[in-house]
């Protein structure tokens, strides 16, 4: 994985700032907008050696709390 790459992944919780992480491969992706349980498409902004930043760019399968 690395910036610029385009991945799927699962929400599964929330940060302490409302972000979704969203997990991909076991690694998790702090993302704006989305809510738990959704499967998004999004684009990797910033990868840290833990933990990287994505940008949303398709709900596959969305919440029924959206």
């Amino acid at each position: 994985m690395k910036k610029n790459d385009i991945l799927t992944g699962v929400c599964v919780d929330y940060t302490h700032e409302g972000e979704g992480i969203v997990k991909s491969e076991g690694f998790p992706f702090f993302i704006k907008n989305v809510i738990k349980g959704e499967t998004v498409r999004f684009l990797v902004l910033k990868m840290k050696s833990s933990y990287g930043y994505g940008k949303c760019l398709e709900i596959l399968d969305s919440s029924k709390h959206r």
